[in-house]
């Protein structure tokens, strides 16, 4: 099911920064889309890095 331009992230966007237990806090968001939505609501694009689970013995 594709849920794209129905409205649902700017509507979670807007009850996750207006709910009172969490919008004083700093958020994070790891995306590979939809980053001009975020932008909208005051995050900023950062470069994310990423390093990967070592095995043992390494």
């Amino acid at each position: 099911m594709d849920f794209r331009g129905k409205g649902l992230g700017k509507w979670l966007m807007q009850y996750l920064l207006e709910h009172p237990a969490v919008r004083h806090t700093n958020m994070a968001l790891g995306t590979r889309d939809a980053h001009g939505l975020y932008e909208r609501y005051g995050f900023e694009r950062r470069e994310l890095m990423r390093r990967p689970a070592r095995q043992q013995g390494d």
